[in-house]
């Protein structure tokens, strides 16, 4: 993946809803407002939070076990704040720093273009993406078949949430 390009029409973030995320790879990570008419406002540049241990993870219930990945957190990192919402907005938001981790503990075979963009956007914002197991994902089928679950940190949290998930 050399391009990841995320729209988060319903996403607020500093007072303003709806925004585009973009990451180059090699290059970094930017956002900007969408409601922006204006081409001369610039990209920001953003970056993962070293230091906030807010979980992130999906709406749905049927997306990961609510339960367990709010466990890992809690064990790993002492998280007490949960935040739930849908689309790859979740690594928006470790990427620009609103949240540490974002926890997908799943049986389902994810498809890659639910992740793609999400990991080049997080990597290049500094944070970290593996799947429970440490492994990269891959992305060289329509399936992740080779992954099992998802994991996104600012970094800092990777080893210590991996280490809880091999006790689990």
């Amino acid at each position: 993946v050399k391009i990841g390009i995320i729209g988060c029409p319903a996403l607020e973030i500093d007072h303003v809803v709806g925004h585009l995320f973009v990451a180059e790879k090699g290059k970094g990570a930017w956002r900007k407002p969408l409601n922006s008419n204006n081409d001369e406002i610039p990209l920001t540049k953003i970056q993962v939070n070293q230091t906030i241990d807010t979980l992130v993870q999906s709406y749905e219930a049927s997306h990961g076990n609510h339960t367990s990945q709010q466990a890992v957190a809690a064990k790993a990192t002492g998280v007490e704040t949960v935040i739930c919402m849908d689309s790859q907005a979740k690594y928006a938001m470790v990427a620009s720093g609103r949240a540490g981790l974002y926890i997908r503990l799943s049986a389902y075979a994810e498809s890659i273009w639910d992740h793609a963009a999400g990991v080049l956007l997080v990597e290049e914002a500094g944070g970290m993406v593996s799947d429970r197991n440490g492994k990269r994902l891959g992305f060289t089928m329509t399936k992740m078949t080779g992954n099992s679950g998802v994991i996104v940190t600012n970094g800092a949290l990777h080893e210590k949430v991996l280490t809880v998930l091999n006790d689990f």
